[in-house]
């Protein structure tokens, strides 16, 4: 299991991603490997992607940021990204094992939508029935914070992971789910649900 996006030159989560790529190539193993776009989806107490950006960006008494780069906020929050179910990734791995085809074969996961990040918060907010208030943040000054607070756990976003979003992060992956006849599940309020669950359970717990 690698990521989308992996580089030899990138980021050093990217880095370590293809080094493990290219250390896989040499072992004489048959291997398939699979680049996941961002991965959601119930959590069970851990966090993932949209865990996260509900709790950290949605809950937040500060409006949601919209990051765009240079001086012109017309395009704030247009980057792309292609979020992509566990449940899916699941499948398409473990059909991936009964098929010879896959032995040596890199394949990216994406989920069915490229959605822009304006668009990810969107479907957040309207699965958790929260409001969206969102405004233009220029990635300069976001990335001028994270030079100095991402060395602390409350600061929401490192420099690194700043980087990569702006990238975007997409991938078509629809031979790979008809390979597999599988029918790839959207990132909307339906596989959403598990956020207004968590949000229950904890108003319901005890203390």
């Amino acid at each position: 299991m690698s990521a989308n996006g992996v580089n030899a030159q990138g980021t050093a989560y990217q880095r370590t991603k293809y080094m493990a790529e290219e250390y896989l190539k040499t072992t004489g193993l048959d291997w398939t490997i699979f680049r996941p776009s961002v991965i959601f989806g119930d959590p069970r107490g851990r966090t993932e992607f949209a865990t996260r950006l509900y709790r950290e960006i949605l809950c937040s008494p500060l409006p949601a940021p919209l990051f765009f780069k240079g001086l012109l906020h017309n395009r704030a929050g247009s980057f792309t990204l292609s979020p992509v179910h566990a449940g899916d990734v699941a499948r398409v791995t473990v059909r991936s094992l009964a098929d010879a085809t896959a032995v040596g074969r890199i394949d990216e996961i994406g989920g069915p939508e490229a959605l822009t990040w304006k668009e990810v918060l969107r479907r957040i907010a309207d699965a958790t029935e929260k409001p969206l208030l969102a405004l233009p943040a220029p990635v300069w000054g976001v990335r001028s914070a994270a030079a100095l607070l991402d060395r602390f756990a409350l600061f929401p976003i490192t420099q690194e992971q700043l980087d990569m979003l702006m990238a975007g992060n997409t991938c078509d992956s629809r031979a790979l789910f008809e390979r597999y006849g599988l029918e790839p599940q959207r990132f909307d309020p339906d596989s959403l649900g598990y956020l207004v669950s968590g949000r229950r359970a904890s108003a319901a717990a005890p203390g």
